[in-house]
């Protein structure tokens, strides 16, 4: 387990486990327009392939973020990120991306890939910061909440 101080909040991070899936769908639904609901994410939790890591504030044990990436041979992608609104911007998906590809490297896998909307500037900035780069391009990947398109940008880093 990892421990990381911000500010005033003591943070630990976990792999996620089944019965994280309720909290893990409560942030989802506060960060996507199209959010998955307990099934899905218990069911992704629990694949063999399915990677999960948390972080978790240590004093009351309160989910502040998730990430679920699946692995195939010795590359993975990032199915999902997620981060309570109250926590964002101070490190959280900073040290969800750390301690996952940790956990993704003693798995051996090599390539971590990642899609993201080409107009959210705040994970954009993240993913490059933490050595991301662009690969490819998915037009008219994201259904927008207002019923428009927007690109999806194909990410990838190396690990290994």
């Amino acid at each position: 387990m990892i421990s990381f101080l911000r500010r005033t909040l003591q943070t630990e991070s976990r792999s996620l486990e089944a019965a994280d899936a309720m909290a893990c769908a409560r942030l989802h639904k506060d960060g996507f327009a199209f959010p998955w609901d307990v099934s899905e994410i218990e069911r992704l939790i629990l694949s063999e392939n399915v990677i999960g890591d948390g972080i978790f504030d240590s004093v009351g044990g309160t989910l502040l973020g998730f990430v679920l990436s699946r692995k195939a041979a010795n590359e993975a992608e990032i199915l999902t990120i997620a981060v309570a609104a109250a926590h964002r911007r101070r490190g959280v998906a900073r040290d969800l991306l750390i301690k996952h590809a940790e956990t993704l490297g003693l798995l051996r896998v090599s390539a971590l890939f990642l899609e993201v909307a080409q107009d959210n500037e705040a994970a954009l900035a993240l993913y490059r910061r933490h050595g991301f780069t662009e690969v490819g391009r998915r037009p008219g990947y994201y259904r927008a909440a207002d019923g428009g398109r927007t690109d999806a940008l194909v990410m990838t880093k190396q690990l290994l």
